[in-house]
This record gives structure tokens, sequence and C-alpha cells, in this order.
């Protein structure tokens, strides 16, 4: 079962255009060196220090982009507003615009996108805003057939209220899947005042309602494109105003987009980075192979413009060659385990502590996630991670805390502290000896690597056995699953979840919804009075350093008293792109394809000479 994604990604690889060239073609390719270029060092925190964008250069205009990845999947659905599945919104953010969105997600900077300038706060609870009176959806002959309302058709201010009230809809029959309702439910109300300008009222002061103007999926779809069970669950739905048109979308093969000849924000950064944006024609991101030396080849014969290794010493054949450069991105997304905690055997807190101290996280690490040299491929994670340095909790104060000990005596400190809480419960007949487990059939280390070890510490150290089933489908099982357990009239399915789960940005999205009482994503059925009165008070908070105290101390309390969820590790994504490739990017988690507008490709470059 462990194979059927390996399976998937050589059968589909072969059927595309993109066929592997030869290694020893590859390597005479590759022979072309000027100056060295090497990863920049680690010195245990990677650097978030943005680089400066490069302006595009005569005759460089035009071309496709084409990179390796995930993105060529629904695993629950198309709809902007409903999917779950992070990589989807890759395409999504590419074809979409958003009021707001984000220049720099770690240091949680924002500009306006569909909006002609930031929010105007006339008090407290209200915020104006205008769009632009240039924004218009997607125009091609495709869409003038199937949707002839919408091709070309300017973005209102109706528009955007309607994208926001179809997620707080009571009466939707598809308002269980909302996955961002939790943010929009605090608004009062939404005023249209004329086409190009709206009123929002919040319930009460929101500190993060600005953010979610600017969220990952805060997109504005037209409504013409929703079906009447209130869905958009297909690709020729996808009609946005964003800098690119989807043309494509093969599953588990490709995903293609192309050039929005119209963009309202073409021009933009005219003075700085040239006219005319996007550069691209477009990009195709295939599907991903499983295997580091198809990758390899590929990369090398220039038949993709980057690549990632799941075995990050394969960068060290690059360094030192001034034909690549290379990117090193903190990941804000998790390797986690949810518990269902209304029911035996975790709503005893002992059991969930025990099963919270066990885990010896750098292991883990290590043994799943790798490195680079001596350089590790990974960070270890509480309740936000450590890529969002301005909320999550510091890696010097994180390595002090239980479960989290990396020196012998804490160690066995802690390997102690749990057996005495598995034995103490297990005496009052409430620690198991098999817990049933779900684990995720994607990526490749949680099958091959994390399920046996985990099989394994858990019954050498507490005696229990984990009785596992693999979704071997990736993630269809456990979405389903978990969102069984969220239902209201559901006797809830998933007990114990091992999976890699989605990365977010502001402080709110760590927390609130997975956590408070009322959360749209507490499929661990958690209610902790204190912890929801710690949850509204950071969201009342306008002040940011007293606003980040609040969140810490919130996530204090889930690793001291909750543990519903326990986070083990979060990886560093590192990656080597060709030289002609400029202004280059790779974001903390997936959603920001809009960011390809100001890609481009460097014809002159001595490397493109070689690309096909």
């Amino acid at each position: 079962m462990g194979r059927y994604w390996d399976w998937i990604a050589g059968a589909r690889m072969n059927r595309r255009r993109f066929l592997v060239a030869s290694a020893a073609a590859a390597a005479g390719i590759a022979a072309a060196c000027r100056n060295d270029t090497t990863i920049a060092p680690l010195d245990g925190t990677p650097d978030y220090n943005p680089r400066p964008r490069t302006a595009i250069s005569e005759g460089s205009r035009g071309g496709m982009y084409r990179a390796f990845g995930f993105d060529a999947i629904a695993i629950d659905t198309f709809d902007p507003h409903q999917t779950e599945f992070g990589p989807l919104t890759n395409m999504h953010a590419a074809v979409f615009s958003k009021l707001l969105k984000y220049d720099d997600e770690v240091r949680q900077i924002m500009s306006p996108d569909l909006a002609t300038a930031m929010p105007e706060v006339v008090d407290e609870t209200t915020y104006l805003v205008r769009i632009r009176s240039g924004a218009a959806f997607h125009d091609t002959p495709r869409i003038r057939q199937s949707f002839p309302g919408v091709a070309g058709r300017q973005v209102t201010a109706e528009d955007v209220r309607y994208s926001i009230e179809r997620q707080i809809n009571p009466d939707s029959p598809q308002r269980a899947r909302f996955m961002r309702s939790g943010q929009w439910a605090a608004l009062d109300r939404i005023e249209v005042v004329d086409d190009a300008t709206l009123r929002f009222t919040t319930k009460a002061p929101l500190a993060p309602f600005v953010h979610y103007m600017a969220d990952r999926s805060a997109f504005i779809v037209p409504r013409e494109c929703v079906d009447a069970n209130d869905e958009m669950n297909a690709p020729e739905r996808m009609i946005g105003s964003g800098p690119f048109m989807l043309d494509e979308f093969s599953a588990l093969e490709a995903v293609r987009v192309i050039r929005n000849p119209r963009w309202f924000a073409s021009e933009d950064l005219a003075g700085t980075l040239g006219g005319g944006r996007p550069f691209l024609d477009g990009y195709e991101v295939v599907w991903h192979p499983q295997n580091d030396t198809m990758v390899e080849e590929a990369f090398r014969s220039r038949q993709v413009d980057i690549a990632e290794f799941f075995d990050q010493a394969m960068l060290e054949a690059f360094q030192g060659r001034s034909q690549y450069g290379f990117l090193e991105t903190p990941m804000a997304a998790l390797v986690q385990t949810r518990l269902l905690v209304d029911r035996p055997p975790f709503d005893d807190p002992r059991v969930r502590r025990a099963l919270h101290l066990v885990v010896d996280r750098w292991q883990l690490g290590e043994q799943i996630l790798g490195g680079l040299g001596s350089r590790p491929g990974f960070q270890v994670s509480g309740p936000v991670a450590p890529a969002m340095a301005r909320w999550a909790i510091p890696q010097e104060d994180l390595i002090q805390k239980p479960g989290y000990r990396t020196d012998p005596e804490g160690r066995e400190e802690d390997m102690a502290e749990a057996r005495k809480l598995w034995e103490a419960a297990k005496s009052d007949g409430r620690a198991p000896e098999v817990i049933p487990a779900l684990f995720a059939g994607q990526p490749r280390f949680i099958p091959e690597v994390a399920l046996p070890q985990m099989e394994r510490a858990r019954a050498s150290a507490l005696g229990v056995r984990l009785e596992s089933e693999l979704d071997i489908t990736g993630y269809t099982q456990i979405f389903a699953c978990l969102a069984s357990n969220r239902s209201d009239d559901s006797g809830g399915a998933c007990v114990f979840t091992w999976s890699f789960d989605n990365g977010w940005i502001d402080l709110d999205d760590w927390l609130y919804p997975f956590f408070h009482s009322e959360g749209v994503q507490n499929s661990f059925r958690l209610k902790d009075d204190q912890l929801d009165a710690m949850l509204e008070a950071q969201r009342r908070e306008f002040d940011f350093d007293r606003r980040r105290e609040l969140g810490l101390n919130a996530q204090h309390y889930l690793l001291d008293r909750v543990n519903a969820r326990i986070e083990y590790v979060c990886p560093i994504g590192r990656w080597v792109h060709w030289s002609y490739v400029k202004n280059a990017f790779w974001s903390t988690w997936m959603g920001d394809n809009f960011r390809f507008a100001d890609v481009w490709l460097d014809h002159g470059d001595p490397a493109f000479a070689g690309r096909k």
C-alpha cells in the first residue's frame, strides 16, 4: 500500500512531454561553470530576509516556467473556499485575486491587490475598502462559451460581498465545508456603498480582520461560476481576475496556467521591475516523481527550471557553480497527530500527555527529513510553526520544554514522566493496550519511515500497540474522517491521526479555528473554557507586543495542559534553480503563486542557451 503514490508518479510522469534525458547528456549540459556559488550557511535559524527583486531585461519577456509539484490533484474539491488541500491553492492563488495580498508572510507585510489602497479604519469595528476600477474577470473564447456573463466583466463590490457571505450562509448545503467561515462570522454586516466601495462592520474589535482580507483563501469569485449546490467543483469554473488563467488541469499529470493579458496590476511595478506583468507566458507544474534521480536528470537537462529532492544531500552536487541559484525556506506546515478528546482513551489528559512526552522529536526529524550535511532539514514545532517567528515560541525556549529536550537527563525525565502517567492511567483502566491510528499515505516518509518508527517507539516506551491503517489515497480518507469529527451529528471517526498539515499565517489562523470550542477546524472536539478565553482575548488585542504575549501564553497552555494535537517537526525546504530564473521564490507554504507575475527567464543568461 505504501507504494501507491510511487506507482502513480511513475505511470503518470511517463505520459507527459517532459521525457527525462539520459544522465550522460545531462552531465554534459551541466559542465559549463563560472564563479563559485554556494548555499548560504545556516546557523540554527534560516535567514528570513527576502531577496531584492530584479527588473526584467530587454529581450527576455515570455517563456513557460516549468517545475515538479503536487498541484495536479483535487482531493476534496476545486472550490477555493472549501478545499483543505494545500497544493491546489497554488493554482487558486495564480487565478484568483483577493482584496489584499502578502508581500512578506513571515513579517506579515501586506499590500493592496484588488483594493486601491489598504483599508480605511473608520473606528475599531468599521473598515472602508475601495475596489480598483480596471479589475475584470478573465476573458477567453472558452470562458465566453461556458460563462458569457463572466468573461471580461468588471469585478465589483458586490462580487466581494458575495464571496464572503456565501461562506457564512447558514442555509448553504455546503455550510460545513467553508474552512474560513470562522473568520467572516465575526462580521456584523457588509454594506455595498457603491459599485467600488464596501463598508465592513465587525461585531466587536477584531485585531486580525485586515489579515483575513489577505489570507490564503480570501479569493474573490464570480457568482455565475457557483452552481445551484453552492459549489465550484470543476476546472472550467476556475475563473478569476488574477495574473494567470487556468489553461489545463490534468489530474495526476499537470497544471498549466497562462498569462492574463488584461491583468489589472500589470503596470503596478513598471518603475521598478518593468511593465507588462506577468512577464512569463505562463507556468506548468508536472506531477512530482517520487525518485530523486529522475528529478535530477530532468533538472540538469533543463526540462524543469527548479528542483527539490527528498534527500537534500543531492543538492551538494550543484554547489560551487554560478549557473545555479538556491532557495532555503523554513516551512510553516506541521507533521502532527490529532487526537479525539471527547471520549476514552483521550479524554484522559494523562494519556494525551504521555503520548506527547514519549516522542523523540529530534530523532524523528532526522529520520524523516534528514538535512544537508550538518544542517538539519527540520525544526521542532509547537502549536505555531517556527517559520512564523512573530507568533511562534522561539526555538531556544521550545527546546527547554518537556517533550522537546535533547540533553540525556532531560530526555530521561520526559520518558520517566510519560511511563508514570501511562501506568497511573492504566491502573485506573484508562490507558488502552491498542490505539487505532490512521496515517496519511503521502509524503512518502510517512508510510516508509514515520509509521514504523511511531509504532516501535510507543510499543517500547509505553507498551501500547498502534493498530495502524494507511490512507493509500494520500489524504482522502483522513479528510473525510476529520470532517466527521467536526460534524455535530456525527459520533466521530478518527481517534488518532498522523499526517502532514497545512501551514497558516496570522496567530489567529494557527490557534482559533483549531482549539476554540466553536472553531471550524476543531476536529479534536476540544472544549476548554480557559483556553477559549485566551483565544478570544488575542482576537481583541490590537497592540502587537501584548497580542504576541497572549498568543505565547495560549501555546504554552496547549503544550503544558491540553495536548489535543501533538506537534512534531516542520521541514526546512531547500531548492536549486537555474541562474536564468529571476525573482525565484518559495513561500512558507502553498498559496502564493500570484508571485509568479514577477518571475522572468533571462534569455541572455548563458545557462538559458541549453533550455528546451
